[in-house]
Order: structure tokens, then sequence, then C-alpha cells
């Protein structure tokens, strides 16, 4: 077997995800367009599915035709999307944050704690 052989032999990680149901269907995507693909992960075989999120589960194919999954996962939208992409389409939380977020919520708690202060002294007074 020559060295170009066993690369396309070996097996190669094209998308991990973040749980069992998404790389199934992006497994079952993949065989439906002609790529045999399978799923590795590592959650004692579903008795601890919370390891899913921690370790991934990770969609695998043949090293030759990886080139070829990953750019069907990609056409169809099927890649998992890294948090990065998400943390910037929701916006960043601490850039948007100014002293006076924090001065108006202490503000708000103020008036809570007097409204309540208020309310307990009317009732048991």
């Amino acid at each position: 077997m020559t060295k170009d052989e066993s690369t396309q032999q070996q097996s190669t990680v094209v998308a991990s995800y973040p749980t069992r149901h998404d790389a199934e269907m992006a497994r079952d995507y993949l065989d439906d367009a002609g790529i045999s693909a399978s799923i590795r992960v590592d959650d004692a075989g579903g008795m601890h599915p919370e390891l899913q999120g921690i370790h991934g589960v990770h969609l695998v194919v043949l090293g030759n035709v990886a080139q070829q999954a990953h750019e069907a996962l990609q056409e169809a939208e099927m890649l998992p999307r890294s948090k990065e992409d998400i943390d910037a389409e929701a916006g960043d939380p601490v850039a948007e944050a100014t002293p006076w977020n924090g001065i108006r919520a202490l503000l708000a708690t103020f008036a809570l704690i007097g409204a309540l202060t208020a309310l307990f002294l009317f009732l048991f007074s």
C-alpha cells in the first residue's frame, strides 16, 4: 500500500457537533449524497449525554472524500457554527456595557427594595 492509498483509508473528522442528534442529521445527509460517514462520540455509550457538549460528537469520513463531505455540508448549511460566529451574531454584551448600565441596574435595585419595604410596612403595621 502506498502512502497516498493509506491516507485515503484513514478516517478524518469533517465536523464536530454539540449533540448526537445534530451529527446524525449531518451523517444522514451525507449518506443520502452517497458519502459514507460515521459518528464518533465519547459519552459512555449514551449513558452520559452531557459529555457530548464537552467532547463534541465527531462526524468521520474517509480521507479521500473529506473535502467533498465538507463542501456538501457547507452547501447544505449543516456545518456547526463556531462560538465566535454565535457571539458575533448576538453582539458582545461586555463590549456594549457602559458604566451607565451598571448605575441604572443599581438604581432599579434600590427602587425595588424601597417598594418592597413600603409594601411590607403597609401590610404589617
